[in-house]
C-alpha cells in the first residue's frame, strides 16, 4: 500500500522467487495434500492489490514447475509474476523454460507495447573471438591470397580496402552461421533438460544426464555473458559520456 501510494499507477507488475506455492495441489510435486488446497496468503495478497498469477491465467491447464531439487526428488512452483489487469491485457504469451547457472527457471512475458522503437543503424564491429576458429581464418588467409593474387586490382591501396570488404562480407555471414547453430544447440538442451525436468521420478542414469545438459547451458550461457561483457565496453565507448564544454 506504501508504494501505490508513492507510485500512483494503473501498471503494476511484480516477480520473483515468492517462496511458496499458489497451490499445493497443481504447483507442488509431489503434492502435499491430496486434493486442490489454495494458498490464502497469496489469494489475500492478490485481492487487496487487485492482482493476478499471470503464467496461470495464460496456461490454465499446464502443470510446470519453476524450481527443481538436483536429485528430482521435489520440484514446485514457487516464482511467479504477479501483474494488474491492464498488464494483462498487454501480454501476449507467458513462458516458463529452464535457466543457466540456477535451480530454479524462468519466467519469460511477452508484452505488446504502443510505443515503435526506431532502428538505430550501428556500426560493424569485428569479433576477435573468430580468430581463435581455424577454418575462419583458413578462409580469411585464402581470401587475402587470392585478392593479393589478382592482376584485375591494380595497387596495393586498392587490394587492401578491397580485402577489408571481402573479410568484412565474409565475417558477417559466418558470424550469422555460427549464431544460427547456437541456437539451435541451445534450443536442443532446452528442450531435452525440459523432457527429463517433466517426468515425476528419475533412475540415476537419467539424473546423471540432466546435470550433464545443465552444465552445457551454463557453460553456454556464461560464453553469452562474455560477449556480452565486450559489447556493452564498445557501446559505453560510443554512446557513454561525452566531452562538454561549458566555459
Amino acid at each position: 500500500s506504501e508504494l501505490k501510494d508513492r507510485y500512483l499507477t494503473e501498471y503494476i507488475l511484480m516477480g520473483g522467487d515468492w517462496n511458496m506455492t499458489p497451490d499445493e495441489w497443481t504447483d507442488r510435486w509431489p503434492s502435499r495434500t491430496g486434493r486442490p488446497q489454495r494458498n490464502n496468503l497469496i489469494i489475500e495478497f492478490l485481492i487487496n492489490n487487485n492482482l493476478t498469477d499471470i503464467w496461470r491465467v495464460r496456461n490454465p491447464e499446464i502443470k510446470s514447475f519453476s524450481w527443481f531439487k538436483p536429485n528430482g526428488t521435489c520440484k514446485s512452483r514457487i516464482d511467479y509474476w504477479l501483474g494488474s489487469g491492464n498488464i494483462l491485457n498487454h501480454t501476449v504469451n507467458a513462458v516458463m523454460s529452464n535457466a543457466p547457472l540456477s535451480d530454479h527457471c524462468f519466467i519469460e512475458l511477452c508484452l505488446k507495447s504502443e510505443i515503435r522503437q526506431s532502428n538505430k543503424r550501428t556500426y560493424w564491429k569485428f569479433n576477435a573471438k573468430l580468430l581463435q576458429n581455424e577454418d575462419y581464418c583458413n578462409i580469411v588467409k585464402k581470401i587475402i591470397k587470392d585478392i593479393m593474387a589478382d592482376r584485375l586490382i591494380v595497387g596495393y591501396i586498392s587490394k587492401w580496402e578491397f580485402i577489408k570488404f571481402k573479410i568484412r562480407e565474409f565475417t558477417i555471414q559466418f558470424s550469422k552461421n555460427i549464431s544460427r547453430k547456437q541456437r539451435e544447440y541451445e534450443c536442443k538442451l532446452f528442450q531435452e533438460i525440459t523432457y527429463y525436468c517433466s517426468k515425476d521420478d528419475l533412475d540415476s542414469q537419467e539424473k546423471s544426464k540432466l546435470m550433464e545438459l545443465q552444465t552445457k547451458l551454463d557453460q553456454l550461457y556464461l560464453n553469452k555473458a562474455e560477449g556480452a561483457f565486450v559489447r556493452s565496453r564498445a557501446k559505453w565507448i560510443e554512446e557513454g559520456e561525452k566531452f562538454l564544454i561549458f566555459f
